[in-house]
């Protein structure tokens, strides 16, 4: 998603009432468009754009952090609470009012950094798709991006070789940097199964994760 950062006094004042102006005609449209829609349709709705705003900014381990467009945001949200899980594209385009060609662009932003995955029932044509946080790359936990960032800077410290240490301090800081996380994640890892582990026995967390394929 692309804005601007638009400091106080640089607008004119009609402007910016202006545009709260449009701003609440178009809601006071949607409200009366959506006037005999369920209440608590509704207040999942206001839900969703919450955990919107949150899934727009994901943090993918220490060192990426993802800016997403609005509507893979939003599949995120309602796919972290649908009810019942595992929606067609069809009937996440009709719960979140998009086009089918949009939620299909969406699922296949996620699929490529493994944070939802499609499937398909036996005697079905179409489709499901369902929020995956059982791999270490949808955690945020797979060592292999930090593998090929200390490679990187280990490539431009070999062309600098001769270089004056004050030249070479940017690259030795990512190479020294990615070096630290492939050597703690591991660890983190562990720790982090241990925990979850606890929130399992303790009745905090269910038993299977996100995602995960059942055993046959």
């Amino acid at each position: 998603m692309t804005h601007l950062h638009i400091a106080d006094g640089v607008l004119p004042t009609w402007l910016w009432l202006l545009g709260f102006a449009l701003a609440a005609a178009f809601a006071a449209g949607a409200s009366f468009r959506h006037r005999h829609d369920r209440p608590d349709r509704l207040t999942l709705l206001a839900a969703l754009g919450a955990v919107m705003l949150l899934a727009m900014s994901v943090p993918i381990g220490p060192l990426v952090h993802l800016s997403f467009a609005p509507m893979v945001g939003r599949l995120i949200g309602y796919l972290a609470v649908c009810d019942p899980p595992n929606p067609t594209i069809g009937e996440l385009a009709e719960a979140l009012l998009a086009s089918r060609s949009a939620i299909a662009g969406a699922v296949k932003v996620l699929e490529t950094i493994h944070v939802v995955q499609r499937s398909r029932v036996a005697g079905e044509r179409m489709d499901r798709v369902r929020i995956d946080l059982s791999t270490q790359q949808s955690m945020g936990m797979d060592i292999s991006e930090y593998e090929e960032m200390r490679g990187l800077a280990q490539e431009g410290l070999e062309v600098l070789s001769g270089a004056p240490l004050e030249r070479r301090a940017a690259l030795l800081e990512m190479s020294a940097f990615a070096e630290f996380l492939v050597e703690q994640m591991p660890k983190l890892r562990q720790e982090w199964e241990a925990r979850r582990l606890a929130l399992v026995a303790s009745g905090d967390l269910p038993e299977e994760r996100p995602g995960q394929r059942r055993r046959p």
